[in-house]
């Protein structure tokens, strides 16, 4: 068997010769594996991405990215920067409740029910001021804005 790049790689840069092929990274989904072979089809690095057509509909990690080898250090610079713009977009993990058990929430509620302690005595006291320049205003209509 010859040894040629694959019938994936775009067909008007058949010049780039033969090289070992590797998988560069691995995704779930299907979209961004395209993104980040968009990416390095941007810089000029060829690339294709396998098991898209998976028949499991939320994917199980098995699409992939692949790369020549010798386009690594290059394509690992591009994944690495792609990947670290998408860490930007996540939840961070002390925010996210995933994995949180009933002893977790429970903590959560408290710390919340100590900010809003302050908050209901403030409130009461507000309305209550209020009521009494409406009562003082109806009762003495005239008297109440000289």
């Amino acid at each position: 068997m010859e040894d040629k790049i694959l019938d994936f790689f775009p067909e008007d840069h058949q010049d780039f010769g033969p090289g070992e092929i590797i998988i560069i990274k691995f995704f779930y989904f299907e979209t961004p594996a395209r993104i980040y072979a968009a990416r390095l089809k941007e810089a000029n690095i060829p690339s294709f991405v396998s098991n898209s057509t998976t028949s499991i509909p939320f994917g199980n990690g098995s699409i992939s990215l692949h790369i020549r080898k010798v386009d690594q250090e290059k394509a690992v610079h591009i994944v690495h920067q792609l990947d670290k713009r998408n860490l930007l977009n996540e939840v961070d993990e002390d925010e996210s409740f995933h994995d949180a058990d009933h002893d977790d929430i429970a903590y959560q509620k408290a710390l919340h029910e100590k900010d809003r302690g302050l908050f209901t005595p403030i409130v009461i006291f507000a309305i209550i001021v209020i009521a009494f320049i409406i009562a003082f205003v109806i009762n003495n209509p005239v008297d109440a804005w000289r």
